[in-house]
């Protein structure tokens, strides 16, 4: 009877314990498949890594691309009117700055990824040696800033640069773009990796405390085009700017203006170099103000003497200023289609005040 009796329990205990175990299982299910079902498909990075929903951030349903790709990425076999060296801010294939100032110029274009291609290996090509570029533009993100420059230990050498004897001939393609719809959410799709994904980063955010991305208010609910258009998402390593060395600035100059020589030395090859500004310093007039807000150093090198360097700060911010909305995606830390227009146009207005270009 004793033993019976205890069977008897133990087996209670054990369908008790089942029954929690499955209430658990089976409400974990519920709510990632409530979440896979809500969530839309995540393109930003911003929205990815800090768990917040595509829904409230997605902005314009459709953007204006290229039919044909105007400018080539990752190759170098050959000839090309102009080399870019740059980082993601020049990785946007569909209607990136390059396909803008390429429509605007006519020139041809080949985008290299400066993680993979260094300065000296692309001076040190047999294809840049027997037939230079007219023109490479060398394009940072801000926040790269740090990482690419304070660790330089070249000395400042270049004290004056070769300019190259001709002017680069520009003719616009003018091809017109079409309207694409951007991708939106299959309601019979289920996504349970992107809600466990969902999940993560918002325990990653407010449990852990370490979030990836943050999300501030803004003064104006007329810049992004999304559904919580008053608020702001970007990087949290963009106030990493708080902690540089107080020599990043003249590191950051260094580098450059040696590259600028190293560059025009062969006396064909015009050389830019522009800073893509963070999203944070884009938007800081219209943060609502609590935070301490990292200082820019992008207007002490636009006005740094002898370098041929290409303020984007200013252009974007007048846009942003006359209420041009998603001049950076509202949940990315990127441009948007009009940051691409806008960089292309001061790029191409540049070239055009320095004599550089000729119609």
């Amino acid at each position: 009877m004793l033993a019976n009796s205890f069977i008897f329990s133990f087996s209670a205990q054990m369908k008790t314990y089942t029954n929690i175990l499955l209430s658990i299982y089976f409400t974990g299910l519920l709510l990632l498949t409530g979440l896979g079902f809500y969530l839309q498909p995540l393109r930003g990075d911003l929205t990815r890594i800090g768990g917040f929903a595509e829904n409230n951030f997605a902005g314009s349903k459709t953007e204006q691309v290229f039919a044909e790709s105007l400018s080539d990425y990752d190759q170098y076999e050959h000839y090309y009117d102009v080399i870019v060296m740059g980082d993601s801010f020049s990785q946007n294939r569909q209607n990136g700055w390059q396909q803008w100032f390429a429509n605007k110029t006519g020139l041809s274009i080949t985008t290299l990824h400066v993680n993979k291609w260094s300065m000296n290996d692309l001076l040190e090509h047999p294809v840049f040696k027997a037939m230079p570029p007219k023109l490479l533009i060398y394009e940072t993100a801000e926040r790269n800033l740090e990482k690419m420059f304070v660790h330089n230990t070249a000395n400042c050498t270049a004290t004056s640069t070769t300019r190259p004897a001709e002017k680069i001939a520009i003719n616009a393609l003018q091809q017109e773009t079409i309207t694409r719809q951007v991708e939106e959410k299959n309601d019979s799709h289920i996504d349970y990796e992107q809600a466990v994904s969902f999940l993560r980063a918002n325990y990653r955010q407010y449990i852990q405390r370490k979030p990836r991305s943050i999300q501030l208010e803004l003064t104006s609910e007329n810049l992004f085009s999304n559904a919580k258009a008053d608020s702001l998402l970007v990087l949290s390593r963009d106030f990493t700017k708080l902690d540089w060395p107080s020599n990043t600035l003249d590191k950051s100059l260094c580098a450059l203006k040696n590259m600028q020589y190293q560059v025009q030395n062969n006396g064909k090859t015009w050389f830019l170099s522009t800073i893509a500004p963070d999203k944070l310093t884009a938007y800081t007039p219209y943060i609502q103000t609590g935070a301490q807000l990292p200082l820019t150093l992008l207007a002490k090198i636009q006005a740094h003497d002898g370098l041929q360097y290409v303020d984007l700060l200013g252009p974007l911010q007048q846009a942003i200023g006359q209420h041009e909305q998603d001049v950076y995606f509202s949940n990315d830390s990127h441009w948007g289609e009009a940051g691409h227009r806008i960089a292309a146009a001061a790029l191409l207005a540049f070239l055009t005040e320095q004599s550089i270009v000729a119609p």
